[in-house]
């Protein structure tokens, strides 16, 4: 009888760990790659998957509102026969938001909403940061800032601002470093934390530090936020520009919709 054949392990960002809210993330270099997040591994020709997307967020438009964000957690077991059987575990993080002001078309990224989040990452799960959303920022890029949810004025979710407390509601800085052409990700107290870019249309984490695995988590859903946000404004930009009488026109309309109890 042949031997059973050998499996390789999954590499580290793979592995299912007790007590996974106290596990750290080494440092590495993550790919999006159409629904999924990769590692990049010179050494693993066939690199599992670590996060699914329901949609493929690097093609979305303004037309969608909502993607579903999941860890998947391997393991490796023993069957009855005594071989190794490679598991997955889904376990949904995120839903990814867009809360989109769709009357102002293409002047959506300029517009202010009173302090609403457009783009924030709904927590679907008692293990994650909770809610946060990126905050556009004119000359940083953005920040990865908590999001309160219905809080607003209509009730649309907003960020959390600043209090006397220790607790910063930043969680990351997102700045656009042009003479490179990536972004640059750092902590609320300034350290780098991770460099993102594209380069022949593949999206690029480059994790600079350790992370526990709840911050590790957090940064990979913003990063895939981000990507979202660029793809609905080469989206916006490459429709044609609406007028002022237009706009007030879809004003009118969505104020005459109806109120849904």
């Amino acid at each position: 009888m042949d031997a059973a054949p050998e499996y390789e392990q999954p590499p580290e960002y793979e592995e299912e760990v007790n007590g996974a809210v106290g596990q750290v993330m080494s440092p590495g270099t993550l790919v999006l790659s159409n629904h999924h997040v990769i590692p990049a591994s010179c050494s693993n020709s066939d690199p599992k998957p670590l996060y699914e997307l329901s949609r493929g967020v690097a093609v979305l438009s303004n037309a969608t509102t909502s993607v579903e964000f999941s860890r998947l957690d391997h393991s490796v077991s023993q069957s009855v026969s005594g071989e190794p059987t490679l598991r997955v575990r889904k376990r949904q993080l995120y839903s990814l938001e867009h809360f989109r002001n769709g009357y102002l078309g293409k002047y959506v990224k300029y517009a202010s909403f009173g302090n609403s989040a457009a783009y924030w990452c709904k927590s679907m799960s008692r293990k994650t940061a909770g809610d946060v959303g990126l905050k556009s920022q004119r000359k940083l890029g953005f920040t990865a800032q908590k999001v309160k949810r219905d809080s607003g004025e209509y009730g649309e979710p907003c960020f959390v601002e600043g209090t006397t407390s220790s607790e910063s509601p930043i969680l990351f800085a997102v700045r656009w470093v042009k003479r490179d052409g990536l972004y640059e990700w750092a902590d609320y107290a300034g350290k780098q934390v991770a460099v993102e870019s594209i380069a022949g249309g593949t999206h690029t984490l480059d994790v600079r530090i350790e992370l526990p695995r709840q911050s590790f988590d957090v940064l990979v859903a913003l990063w895939c936020l981000r990507i979202w946000f660029d793809s609905v404004q080469e989206h916006n930009d490459a429709k044609p520009p609406i007028g002022w009488t237009e706009i007030k026109r879809r004003i009118r309309l969505a104020n005459d919709l109806p109120t849904v109890l």
